[in-house]
Order: structure tokens, then sequence, then C-alpha cells
């Protein structure tokens, strides 16, 4: 914390928050307190997820393509040899997407729909965002993984294969 503060005193102030991030994290804190003092395991932040796993899937920007490489892959996202998905994460962005995309849909007002069709429907989305002619971030992230599940898989049989022989 010295370092810093010598550093605001030859530099001048370099970390500013804009203004409207404070009315930002004043109005999150006022929803929270609200949606506590009707339940006490309300989570602003887990109303937020569908809005944000939506985000995160479709949106084509450098920016948010970083937001989800840190969601997926945790503090290791820059190391591509070493960095591993983290599945339960990926489980989680992928529920958030499904429930924004049924909320958005009005796809399950006065339908009861059997959990297999749902299931069908969300893949269908996870799908058509795969193979979009304008590369995302998302496919980056999915072909990747795809060439190392290939590149382990065929070292394996390649391995095997001169051990039998």
């Amino acid at each position: 914390i010295a370092q810093l503060q010598d550093l605001t005193e030859k530099k001048g102030n370099l970390f500013q928050i804009p203004p409207y991030f404070a009315y930002i994290a004043k109005s999150f804190s006022v929803l929270e307190g609200i949606g506590l003092s009707n339940d006490e395991q309300y989570s602003i932040i887990n109303e937020c997820l569908p809005y944000v796993s939506k985000r995160l899937l479709t949106d084509q920007s450098e920016r948010t393509g970083g937001a989800l490489s840190t969601f997926i892959f945790g503090p290791e996202k820059n190391n591509i040899d070493t960095r591993l998905v983290d599945y339960d994460r990926v489980e989680q962005l992928i529920s958030g997407f499904s429930d924004y995309s049924t909320s958005a849909a009005g796809a399950n007002l006065g339908l009861d729909k059997p959990r297999a069709v749902l299931v069908e429907e969300l893949s269908d989305q996870i799908l058509d965002l795969l193979a979009s002619e304008e590369e995302t971030p998302l496919q980056t992230i999915f072909i990747e993984q795809l060439a190392k599940i290939i590149s382990s898989t065929s070292r394996s049989l390649w391995t095997d294969l001169r051990e039998r022989s």
C-alpha cells in the first residue's frame, strides 16, 4: 500500500473510479437490501447471472471474450498450454443462459415442457452459438479445447498402438 501511495504522490491520482460506478454500486446495494429483507437467501448476483451468461456467450467483443475466458478458466486463463476448463463454472454459465433464454422467450409461461424438450431446445441454442458464421470468443475457446481433446486422444491411441506392436 505504501508503494501505491508513493506512486500516487509522484504521478497523481492514477486510479479514479468513474462517477457512474458509484451510482451502480449504490443501486445494487439497495436492490440487495430490498431482496434480503424479503428473502434471507436472496443474492443480486444470482439474479443477474442469466443476463451475464447470455452476454458472455453471445457478445463478440474482445473485452467480453476476456471475461468469458476468466469465467471458464479462472486465474490461469492466460496460460493456454496448462489452463483447464472449470466444468462447474461452465455448467453454471449454461444454466444461466438457459434461464435467460426461457424467461426472455416466455417459454415456461403456461407450458409444462418435459425436461428432455427443454434440454434439446437449449442444446439447439448452444449449437447455434458455436456454429455461427462470425467468429466469437466462445467458438475460439471451444475449438481450442476440442483440439486439445483430439490431440490427447490421438497421442494416447498412438502410444497404445506402439506398445501392442
